[in-house]
């Protein structure tokens, strides 16, 4: 698989998204309420945030590329604040931005030890350097500076990476949707350049993206900076307008939100079942695997995970029930819920 073949599938955009998307979003708003929970007045609260903005600005500057982070700034800078429609379409955009800059300042793809070996196999070591692309001619110098035994470990772990991107896009193509371990690819990012900047170009926006995010935390009150994130994603989609939740006593919420927030993935679907979730949610998107997305996306999950899960419910689903085990809660979820009345 060639590199503009990876590029064109969405590949590195998917990556960078993802990689925002959880940083920014679930993945951090329980360390962020930590943070105000343990401030006791106002100007401790106001004075965290600022030592955040500072490590935050610090990390900025450390990651350099210092020519995106004043292009962001100064983007950002032209919408309102208080305008979430076009700060959110600007947000899509600038991510878009910095997938471009990404694709333009690599200089080869994530395989140049591969790309060397196959062209010095083809030439039979008679290479003809005037006539190379760029790419190849970088990765034949990076070949030629290695040792045999640097060289035989590089070609194990591009062979590697190679074949997850490849699972990775297929995925993608038969599913619809981008399923990226990330801890998977940071494993080889200190001898890999092109995932190495990959990584940097994702933890540059994020960073200018969470100090945005503590600029506008100056401004919450005591009570939005404690919010819950997983209460709050809750009543985003809606959970606390069905009916079953609504016809539950004042005193049974916090009751629920123990029993779900601790609860692992198979429990969890099959309470979203049971009280009606899931068909609520199917009036809110268009396809099943936008529920699973965002299920996924909400709560810090695999979108696998839930989609599986989620599938073995139906009795006629022809899912992996060994893997998926959401089926066998569907009686105790039962039980659980005519508790909390």
């Amino acid at each position: 698989m060639t590199t503009q073949e990876i590029i064109e599938s969405g590949f590195f955009r998917s990556f960078i998204s993802k990689y925002v998307d959880y940083n920014c979003g679930y993945g951090s708003q329980a360390r962020d309420t930590l943070i105000y929970a343990l401030c006791e007045t106002e100007e401790e609260r106001k004075a965290a945030t600022l030592d955040e903005m500072a490590v935050i600005k610090k990390q900025i500057r450390e990651l350099g590329h210092e020519d995106m982070s004043i292009y962001f700034l100064t983007e950002r800078k032209k919408v309102k604040a208080d305008d979430y429609v076009q700060r959110g379409k600007q947000g899509d955009y600038l991510m878009e931005q910095f997938h471009l800059y990404f694709t333009n300042e690599m200089s080869y793809g994530l395989s140049p030890i591969i790309t060397a070996n196959q062209e010095i196999e083809k030439t039979q070591g008679e290479i003809d350097w005037e006539n190379l692309d760029e790419a190849t001619s970088l990765a034949l110098h990076q070949f030629q500076s290695k040792s045999e035994d640097e060289l035989v470990l590089l070609l194990e772990s591009e062979e590697e990476i190679m074949s997850q991107v490849k699972q990775d896009i297929e995925l993608f193509q038969k599913e619809d949707y981008w399923e990226i371990d990330i801890d998977f690819y940071e494993v080889y990012r200190a001898d890999n350049e092109t995932l190495d900047l990959l990584f940097t170009i994702s933890e540059l926006l994020t960073s200018l993206f969470r100090l945005e995010q503590f600029r506008e935390f100056l401004n919450y009150s005591e009570q939005e900076l404690l919010v819950d994130p997983f209460r709050q994603n809750l009543e985003k989609l809606g959970f606390f307008e069905l009916p079953m939740i609504k016809s539950l006593p004042a005193d049974a919420e916090q009751k629920l939100l123990n029993l779900l927030s601790f609860s692992k993935i198979p429990y969890l679907m099959a309470f979203f079942e049971y009280v009606g979730f899931l068909k609520h949610l199917e009036a809110l998107y268009s396809t099943k695997n936008k529920i699973y997305e965002n299920i996924a996306k909400s709560f810090g999950l695999k979108f696998r995970n839930v989609k599986g899960n989620i599938l073995t419910l139906n009795p006629y689903s022809e899912e992996n029930r060994k893997i998926y085990t959401a089926w066998l809660h569907k009686e105790r979820v039962a039980e659980d819920y005519q508790r909390l009345k």
